[in-house]
């Protein structure tokens, strides 16, 4: 786990590195749930994932029931990341601030058999993370000793199983972050096998 002084937070270049550590580490373990040092909300730790991944290249997509909502999550991203805002299809991150994929989620790239890292990343920020509360699920794969049961609160089981859906032909597929209200995340990768209501 990486450690950090308060005073050494507060140089974003420092911060986006330790935040960067800290999603590598929760690709590395799917399914553990993790902390930011800073990250009070869930809002936060979107935002504040999603400026250590960013580059210029990248892309994103918001999709959300109110448009008034998508809207403010779209301008915050470009604030924060100086990045471009394109369809679902073409984005690299695809946001779901309300946890819901609103018929949408299928639609996003899976990469292809020659370059399946141009699959996109989705961002789900959902009620909460737990290994009791919501939907629970089985996972087992990379990084995953045998098998662990987690729980994702306020995701749509319909969503869970069109995730389960593009993922089912590795190397294809999507990388997804959850992450709760109180600023926890945790990742389930391509390579995750996922079983729903287990």
């Amino acid at each position: 786990m990486v450690k950090a002084r308060k005073d050494v937070l507060l140089d974003p270049i420092i911060l986006h590195h330790l935040v960067f550590r800290r999603v590598l580490e929760a690709i590395s373990r799917p399914g553990t749930i993790m902390e930011l040092p800073v990250a009070k909300t869930g809002e936060d730790c979107l935002l504040l994932i999603l400026e250590s991944l960013y580059d210029n290249n990248n892309t994103f997509a918001v999709i959300s029931v109110e448009e008034s909502y998508r809207k403010m999550w779209s301008e915050n991203i470009k604030i924060r990341t100086r990045s471009l805002e394109t369809s679902v299809e073409e984005a690299d991150f695809v946001v779901f601030p309300d946890g819901k994929g609103k018929g949408m989620l299928s639609q996003v790239r899976r990469g292809n058999y020659l370059y399946p890292e141009l699959g996109a990343t989705v961002f789900f920020l959902i009620e909460g993370l737990s290994d009791n509360r919501g939907i629970p699920l089985k996972i087992s794969g990379p990084g995953i000793k045998g098998e662990s049961i987690i729980a994702l609160n306020g995701i749509g089981k319909e969503d869970l199983e069109i995730l389960q859906e593009l993922n089912k032909e590795f190397p294809l597929g999507v990388e997804s972050i959850f992450i709760d209200k109180g600023g926890r995340f945790l990742t389930l990768t391509r390579a995750v096998r996922v079983e729903i209501g287990a």
